[in-house]
């Protein structure tokens, strides 16, 4: 496992905040991440991961989970909650007036830092629509192909995943927001 220097990186339209705390090389070991969440503020639509499973622990405020239509908040005394592969999932604050942080150990490792790192670059470059969402569905594609997260209802999802790799998108994204 490495520790990696730690990096934050901030969504700049919802003020989460994600604190990249350890990683390991896709589909070995595992990743760790720290992530703040403003009163009110939530994570992506139920979806759900086919090649890692999360372990979820709160070290501060209260998180709502939705897991396989199962509700439960946790706070810093619930443990850790497993979202195991392939389960239908979704996250939010369960508070309106307070932030919550909570930990995420995504296992075995992917290539969730780095699929973040793009998807906030391309919000500060101001490359979203006026509903908060990527501007270009082939940016869209690749980062939800990066971090293996499958929304339903994106069933133009794959047709966009190739056009984005015969032109080379992935990479492009890569050089500008992972390696500069």
């Amino acid at each position: 496992m490495t520790s990696i220097p730690k990096q934050s990186i901030t969504n700049k339209l919802t003020g989460e905040r994600i604190t990249f705390l350890e990683k390991a090389p896709a589909g070995q070991g595992y990743e760790k991440i720290e992530v703040y969440l403003p009163p009110g503020a939530s994570g992506p639509p139920v979806h759900y991961h086919e090649k890692f499973e999360e372990m979820f622990e709160v070290v501060s405020g209260k998180l709502h989970i939705e897991r396989s239509g199962e509700q439960m908040d946790l706070s810093p005394d619930s443990g850790r909650i497993s979202i195991p592969i392939n389960t239908p999932h979704m996250f939010k604050n369960a508070s309106t007036s307070r932030s919550v942080t909570f930990r995420v150990t995504l296992t075995p490792a992917h290539y969730f830092q780095e699929s973040m790192c793009i998807l906030y670059g391309l919000l500060e470059d101001g490359l979203y629509t006026e509903e908060g969402q990527l501007a270009n569905p082939l940016h869209t594609a690749v980062v939800l192909d990066m971090q293996n997260t499958i929304v339903e209802g994106m069933e133009m999802l794959e047709e966009w995943k190739e056009e984005a790799e015969q032109k080379g998108v992935r990479e492009e994204l890569i050089e500008t927001y992972v390696h500069s």
